[in-house]
């Protein structure tokens, strides 16, 4: 067994991380496991993927789906997944995630993007349980925005009353 660390720089452009060098690198190995570690080094995100791997040994290796393989299939665009009812609560969303970026000083993009805020409307959850289940929003961002994105859907306890009266 071996390990190979890859250093990804996030291209802005294409909105994605290069990993063709690793593609590349794993077409005559077996793959064994894949460890993902995001940062950032002076405001520029990072994917550092850490491969473990044995040499292939004349077995067929399974072909990896490449991200240009991926974003070959047509998909949806967030604007369409967006009601035009539920319009003005992405843009509310929208203008949360912009300002709490700004002042955690990262891009808006890593506290998420806008395909999965279109899911958040979608989905709208109220509880961390739910947000948790919205593909993108793993243990680290329900951990850290999760309550604060949850508010967005629990109506205030005055409408509540109001309606119940």
């Amino acid at each position: 067994m071996f390990i190979k660390v890859f250093t990804l720089s996030f291209n802005p452009l294409t909105g994605s991380f290069d990993d063709e060098p690793m593609q590349r690198f794993l077409q005559d190995k077996n793959l064994i496991s894949v460890t993902e570690h995001f940062h950032e080094f002076k405001h520029q995100p990072y994917l550092t993927l850490v491969i473990t791997y044995e040499a292939a040994n004349s077995v067929s290796v399974t072909p990896v789906v490449t991200k240009k393989e991926k974003s070959d299939k047509k998909q949806t665009h967030w604007r369409d997944l967006v009601s035009e009812e539920d319009a003005p609560l992405f843009e509310t969303i929208r203008e949360w995630r912009n300002q709490t970026a700004k002042t955690l000083g990262i891009p808006s993009y890593v506290i998420f993007n806008n395909q999965e805020l279109a899911a958040l409307i979608k989905t709208k959850p109220t509880t961390v349980t739910a947000l948790s289940n919205i593909e993108g929003f793993g243990k680290g961002k329900v951990e850290k925005y999760g309550q604060a994105l949850i508010q967005f859907f629990i109506p205030p306890a005055d409408s509540v009353e109001q309606a119940n009266g």
